[in-house]
Order: structure tokens, then sequence, then C-alpha cells
């Protein structure tokens, strides 16, 4: 269903492949991310109620009265003064020690960007492990902290219990050797956007990630695409482009998971080789994983909308850039896909629309 320039062929069996949307997610104003930056002690905006309406960041330096833990093995130090939040940072040599930890306030159970901030050196650790302690257990995130420094770096979107607790981890075992940093964190709360435009493929999703999943298996939605939609929901937020969306775009183009056409798991959206291939099925993309599946997925879309990329693109996302900003203009909306953008087939962005209705 694809087009990427008559890269596709039309039909229903035929993935349709598609481009990636970029719209940063940010609920607080210029003033609210100055005075994240600057606050040396915790930092609240907006109101303390567990309304979902009201945005809300908390940034946490290492200083921060009870709110820092650094068992034995760590110290502090006063280096980087232009990098490093506050009088100071902690610090440990790697090994099996305790680990750090922040605490920081969630005033409700949802989704939420965290942050973390280190002062960059050569003789930081290159892969620190940070944990972040969601509803469903600790996620990991590695980060080299050997680059980046003075700035806050987005370790991801989680879903993060409401409550007042030490949510951020910093672990001793990282790899390949130099200091694990330990500087400052930030959270701040994704509000839901209940009003986005049916047509809309940027913005928040309108559907939550329970919602959506409990849809797939109604319709009978294989694994290809059921263990795809934490991918989703991953991805999606941190270029902009709404999860359900996304999620409603790959049943179409696999057919809930079940494919048929030339296009193969974990290819979610019919996405070709890149230059001048044909339409057989050694002329797809083969992404290894579930999650590389997504990223690919993500980053094509990209090439429509303008957006910047998960990493390094596939290299069909190249040929279908320039083949949208040929066009003179980036898609927004779902509606654009058809026509010979996205797709040849007239009744394909129907039918996105259609599995987001019924979600």
């Amino acid at each position: 269903m694809n087009n990427d320039e008559a890269f596709h062929r039309p039909g229903d069996r035929k993935s349709a492949s598609l481009r990636d949307g970029f719209k940063t997610l940010s609920v607080l104003s210029v003033a609210v991310v100055l005075a994240a930056l600057v606050a040396f002690a915790v930092v609240s905006f907006g109101a303390a109620s567990p309304a979902e309406s009201a945005p809300y960041a908390m940034a946490v330096d290492n200083g921060n009265p009870n709110r820092f833990s650094a068992p034995a093995g760590w110290a502090n130090s006063a280096a980087f003064p232009r990098q490093r939040l506050g009088a100071n940072y902690a610090y440990a040599t790697p090994g099996s020690g305790e680990a750090a930890r922040f605490k920081v306030r969630a005033p409700a159970t949802g989704p939420y960007a965290v942050f973390a901030r280190w002062p960059a050196g050569r003789g930081h650790n290159a892969s620190t492990p940070i944990g972040v302690v969601t509803t469903t257990g600790t996620k990991w995130v590695r980060v080299n902290q050997r680059v980046n420094g003075g700035r806050w770096v987005r370790l991801g979107s989680f879903r993060l219990a409401a409550g007042d607790d030490f949510k951020t981890i910093f672990a001793r075992n990282g790899n390949g050797g130099g200091r694990v940093v330990a500087d400052a964190v930030r959270i701040a709360r994704i509000n839901p956007d209940p009003t986005r435009n049916p047509d809309a493929i940027l913005g928040r999703p309108i559907h939550s990630q329970a919602k959506v999943a409990n849809y797939a298996r109604s319709k009978g939605a294989t694994t290809y695409i059921m263990q795809t939609i934490p991918h989703y929901y991953n991805l999606g937020p941190r270029v902009g482009i709404a999860p359900d969306f996304l999620v409603a775009q790959a049943m179409v183009e696999t057919g809930y998971g079940r494919y048929g056409g030339d296009s193969r798991p974990w290819n979610m959206a019919g996405i070709k080789k890149g230059g001048n291939v044909g339409d057989e099925p050694r002329d797809f993309e083969r992404p290894a994983t579930a999650y590389e599946g997504v990223r690919m997925h993500v980053n094509h879309m990209a090439a429509y909308t303008n957006r910047p990329t998960i990493g390094t693109p596939h290299a069909r996302y190249y040929d279908a850039r320039s083949a949208q900003s040929g066009r003179g203009y980036w898609v927004t909306r779902i509606s654009q896909l058809g026509g010979g953008v996205w797709a040849t087939d007239p009744n394909y962005a129907p039918k996105i629309r259609r599995i987001l209705n019924e979600m």
C-alpha cells in the first residue's frame, strides 16, 4: 500500500509503509523550562492537584535535602562548574556497590517524560545504567556520560505511580570504565490530549495503551502486533507521533499482524530496501526484533513529516523524504496519506480512521 513514489503496488495484502512525524511533547512554558534548568532546589510547576489537565514538572539536584540517597562509595565533586547543576555532583567508581537514587513526586499515576543531567568528562562512564521505577517494574536506560554534559537528556516516557518516592536509580555497574555520575533528574507529566483531531497524525494519543491492546486482542491480532504496542507507546511520543495512530496503521499494513503479502515480520509498514528495488519479498526490509521494526516504522513516518529520527534511519527513509520534500509540503493528517502519497489505495485513510474509531 505504501507509495514512496511508486515504490509499492496497491492492494490490501501489500504493506503500505509509513512515515514518521515529530512534534516535541512539552507541557512546560519557556519560563518553566528555564526555571527547571537553573533551580538548585526542588522545583515544582503547576498545581499540586492530581488533575491530569495541570502541567507539572519537578527537578531534583543531588544537593536537595532528603531527596538524594548516595550510600558508601559515593563522593561529591565541584568540578565542571559550567556543566553541573548546583554546588556539586555525586560520583562513584564502577563496581557492585549500592546505587544512588533521586526522590521525585508524581502527583498522579500516568505518563511522564524523565530526564537526567550530568557534567560530561573523558573520565566518566560511557554506559551508565539509569533505572526508572514504573508501574510495571524498573526500566533501564544506558547513557554515555562522556557527552551531552550540562543539559537535560531525555531518558524516555514512562508510566509512573502517584507518590513521593525514589523513582530514579543510578547504578554502579556501568561498562567501559570511568566514573558513574549522578547530578540531577527531572520529570514532566505528559498530559493526554482528548481534543486531538481524529485526522491528526501528530500529537498525544486519544486511546490509552491498555485500550489499544484490548482492541487488538478483540480483533485476534497476532504477536507481531501485541509485542509492538508497548514500543509504539514508547517511541511514538518521543518524536511526537500519536502511538494509537501508528498501531492502527500497522494493523492496516500487516492485516493485524497476519501479513500475507510480500512484507514479513517485523516489518510493520511494508518498508522496502533503499534504491531501485522490485516488489518481491526479498526487496522488503526484515527488522530483527519488534523494537527495530517499530523504530523503522517511526523513522519512516519522519520522512513524510520532516521530523528527526530515532537513531540511524534505514535506507528507504532517504528516498521517501526526498519524494515528500519534492511535493512541497509535509504530511500531518491521515487523509493526506492516500492518493499516491503514502499509499495508492484510495480507501487507505478511511481504513486507518475506522480502526481508530473502533478502538
